[in-house]
């Protein structure tokens, strides 16, 4: 099974190296500092796992937690799961939403919700998600 090791202040640099990797494979540009910063100080609002050996890891994981009482309490949030290209295809990211479920059950996360891309739904279907009751709508504040 694929490692998860959660991130603390002292594996930014090589977390944010992947975020870099991930931001350009995307085209996308933003604050990574901001974007990780308060979680990796341990906000109980999300965590971050590094996938594969903490010391080289592969790719990562970020959750947000918030409480629903339709699913009947604490819930994690997939907002991002990147792997890097060259270890693609081989089940990692199968492996790392097995290993989210040991990792976050014990501490009472009573469900993982993920807004799948298209290209990702097979790969979370596999994992055991299945459509929520509604679509997810955002209105930035």
């Amino acid at each position: 099974m694929t490692a998860l090791h959660l991130c603390t202040a002292d594996d930014a640099p090589r977390l944010l190296a992947l975020v870099a990797q991930s931001d350009v494979e995307a085209a996308r540009k933003r604050n990574a500092d901001a974007a990780f910063g308060a979680l990796l100080d341990g906000s109980p609002h999300g965590a971050v796992y590094l996938v594969g050996p903490s010391v080289s890891p592969v790719g990562y994981v970020a959750l947000s937690f918030g409480w629903s009482p339709l699913q009947g309490g604490l819930v994690g949030r997939i907002e991002e799961l990147w792997i890097r290209q060259g270890v693609r295809g081989r089940g990692m990211a199968g492996e790392v939403m097995q290993a989210l479920s040991v990792a976050l059950a014990p501490h009472g996360v009573a469900a993982l919700a993920v807004e799948a891309l298209p290209r990702s739904v097979a790969l979370f279907q596999r994992a055991g998600f299945r459509p929520g009751p509604a679509a997810v709508m955002l209105r930035r504040l």
